[in-house]
Formats: C-alpha cells, sequence, structure tokens
C-alpha cells in the first residue's frame, strides 16, 4: 500500500513540474523594422502571433480580425501584440494588416525565427506570451476561451506584485 502512494505522489509530482514548465526567452528575428524594439520595449508584456501562411496567405490573416477588436483594452494594459509573417506575400500581408488595424509585424526569412526558439513545439495556436525580458510565460492564446483568458489576467496580476 505505501508503495502505490509514493508512486502515485510521483506522479502527482512528475505531472505539476511538467505543467510549470519553463519555456524559456524569445530568440527575436534580426530583420526587424525599426519601430519595432522602441515598441515592444514599452510594453509589460507581448503577444506574438505567429503567422505560417504557406498555404493561403488571406487564409491565414482572417483570424486577425477578432484579435484588433481586443487590440486598445491589451494595449492600455501594457500588453503589445507583434505578428511575426512566414511564407508570405509582403504586398498582401501589408495591405491585409493596414485593412484589418495598424499592427506590428516582422517577416521570419527561411523560418529563422521557428526554428532558434525551440519552446515552439509547445505553442498552441501559433501564439504565445512573454515578458519584457523576453521570457515565454504562456502558450496559449487568451482570446480561446474563458478559461485562457482568466489565466491570462492572473498571470499578468500576479506578475504585476
Amino acid at each position: 500500500m505505501k508503495m502505490k502512494q509514493i508512486i502515485y505522489f510521483a506522479m502527482i509530482f512528475m505531472v505539476y513540474t511538467a505543467c510549470r514548465q519553463e519555456f524559456g526567452k524569445v530568440i527575436l528575428p534580426d530583420n526587424y523594422p525599426a519601430g519595432i524594439e522602441q515598441y515592444m520595449d514599452q510594453q509589460k508584456y507581448m503577444i506574438m502571433i505567429y503567422v505560417d501562411s504557406s498555404d493561403c496567405t488571406p487564409c491565414s490573416l482572417k483570424h486577425l480580425f477578432s484579435w484588433d477588436s481586443y487590440r486598445d483594452k491589451f494595449e492600455k494594459n501594457g500588453v503589445g501584440i507583434l505578428l511575426i509573417f512566414r511564407n508570405t506575400d509582403e504586398r498582401v500581408v501589408s495591405r491585409a494588416v493596414k485593412l484589418i488595424g495598424t499592427f506590428h509585424y516582422v517577416f521570419d526569412s527561411g523560418g529563422k525565427f521557428k526554428a532558434d526558439n525551440k519552446f515552439y513545439k509547445y505553442v498552441k495556436n501559433n501564439i504565445f506570451v512573454m515578458d519584457r525580458d523576453n521570457n515565454v510565460i504562456m502558450t496559449e492564446s487568451p482570446l480561446a476561451n474563458e478559461k485562457a483568458w482568466k489565466s491570462f489576467i492572473k498571470i499578468i496580476v500576479n506578475r504585476n506584485k
């Protein structure tokens, strides 16, 4: 009986530590335009959305409309939004971003961002949140569902104490 309890607690501990995994720092692309660094420095947190439009650039941009409606709310609380585009027609992206809203964005030439950031395999929906020091603190979209939103708010509040 005692051995079963030890194994049970060991399994709970392993699950707990796996859930609290630190993802590390984000390695940013070298080629981001002037103004992006300044924008990022002004934010307490950054939501990065990785858009890989290998199949269809307009199709991969559709979900950005929902982010535009939250952008002001995020930015009032020191949370910026940065888009990283891969395999895209730069003209199409520029036009689409202007249509959707004024987002800050960078192009990931040759998939270097994804290759440099080993944590990326844990990211859900190509969206993650990082703090001012580029540490990944959440690997899910705060807009995914109510639970994700509450988790995001809790993380932000706890880190601001």
